[in-house]
């Protein structure tokens, strides 16, 4: 069983900002093409959600200094 990490890491996440950005929008299109009924738009906010997913695997600069 996957068991994640409790320790707190002292660096901060630089894209967190656009991680929630990204996710809001995503959430809100895809929500909006289901009250619309429109497909297209569900799979744009699929899309844009996934983008959000492939930040989550970018390289963080490391500010360790060694």
């Amino acid at each position: 069983m996957f068991r994640p990490s409790r320790e707190r890491s002292d660096r901060e996440d630089p894209l967190v900002v656009w991680k929630v950005r990204i996710f809001a929008l995503g959430a809100a299109l895809a929500l909006a093409g289901i009250a619309l009924d429109n497909p297209w738009t569900v799979w744009a906010g699929i899309a844009v959600l996934g983008i959000g997913l492939a930040l989550r695997f970018t390289a963080r600069p490391d500010s360790s200094g060694d």
